[in-house]
């Protein structure tokens, strides 16, 4: 949120309504992978074995509802920025890259829980001082020369990487319980065919 401050100080006032309304659509997407990241939190810490599940539900009902609406606004944006003026028309561009910049945002905040259910804060502090630093350092060197158009670039550039190393982990992570959770099995498995001692 010190984002908007930041377009305040290099474009003005006018910069940063066209670029507030933006934000405000796509904060507004990026609250339902939040909205779906807490429960599982919660559910993961109940149930540690049922984590990749749980997380790859969370991914599948996030991408089913924020793609078709990610699309249908980078389609319609034009009108339905001209209701608020005209001169909102020209945040299309930036509005329809921050639209794209959701998507990504939306595997990391499925990562940052991942961590907490892992008790591994840490790594998801890491990626998050990342894209907050990177995103107010290129914003802050661009936006006076490239306007909102190098900031929405900036913004997509700086969530697809934290994304991509999100998703890696995030595999990796998942990957490692699967592993561990077959050689439970197994034992398991081996104990039952033995019976008691």
């Amino acid at each position: 949120y010190l984002l908007p401050i930041l377009i305040v100080a290099t474009l003005g006032a006018s910069g940063n309504a066209l670029f507030y309304t933006s934000f405000l659509f796509s904060s507004t997407i990026d609250q339902v992978a939040a909205n779906y990241a807490s429960p599982l939190t919660v559910e993961g810490a109940h149930a540690p074995d049922k984590v990749p599940i749980l997380i790859r539900q969370a991914l599948r009902h996030i991408f089913a509802i924020i793609l078709p609406v990610v699309c249908t606004l980078a389609i319609i944006c034009p009108w339905l920025l001209r209701a608020f003026g005209e001169k909102y028309v020209h945040a299309a561009p930036l509005l329809i890259m921050l639209l794209i910049a959701c998507l990504p945002k939306a595997v990391s905040t499925v990562y940052y829980s991942y961590c907490r259910v892992q008790r591994d804060t840490h790594k998801s502090a890491i990626i998050q001082a990342y894209v907050c630093a990177a995103t107010l350092t290129a914003v802050a060197l661009l936006a006076h020369s490239s306007g909102l158009v190098g900031v929405g670039l900036v913004i997509i550039g700086v969530q697809s990487s934290a994304a991509a190393a999100s998703w890696w982990a995030l595999r990796r992570g998942l990957h490692r319980l699967e592993s561990h959770g077959d050689k439970q099995g197994r034992h398991r498995r081996q104990r039952d065919r033995q019976g008691p001692a």
